[in-house]
């Protein structure tokens, strides 16, 4: 398509965010979601970051990841010569192979929320309907007292 240098005139607007709550997973709504066989975690961070060996500024006896999740990192999904989204038929047999089916409740974290956007984003157009963003993610997995970590 044509490109132009040219500042568009637009008309003024507002925007009024709104939160979509069904996108969304709160602290407590994960908490929940450890040892439910339906609901599967799905951390879109880096190896190291899964297996404790990067802490991301986390307390050094707080690294780790959240109890039965399953590490995928977000970038698997993207292929790397265009740095566009892989086929769906693709993406599904990734996830099917990690025990991310559309049956589940899919709660993704990263260390802040970003990425696990990017993966809830993935699972929407994918048709998987009861997914959600842990924007709290591992940072404040970490944080609390009473959370487990393996």
């Amino acid at each position: 398509r044509d490109v132009t240098s040219e500042k568009p005139n637009h008309s003024p607007a507002s925007f009024v965010p709104k939160i979509v709550g069904d996108l969304v997973c709160s602290l407590d709504h994960a908490k929940k979601g450890v040892n439910d066989s339906g609901t599967v975690f799905w951390d879109t961070r880096l190896e190291g970051e899964y297996t404790g060996e990067i802490n991301r500024g986390n307390a050094a006896d707080r690294v780790g990841h959240i109890p039965g999740a399953v590490h995928l990192e977000w970038s698997t999904l993207i292929e790397q010569s265009t740095q566009t989204i892989k086929p769906a038929n693709e993406i599904r047999a990734i996830l099917e192979a990690k025990g991310i089916t559309p049956d589940k409740e899919v709660l993704t974290y990263w260390q802040g929320g970003m990425r696990a956007a990017h993966a809830v984003m993935i699972l929407k157009l994918m048709g998987y309907n009861k997914a959600r963003n842990y924007d709290g993610s591992f940072g404040d997995w970490s944080r609390q007292s009473d959370t487990p970590i393996e």
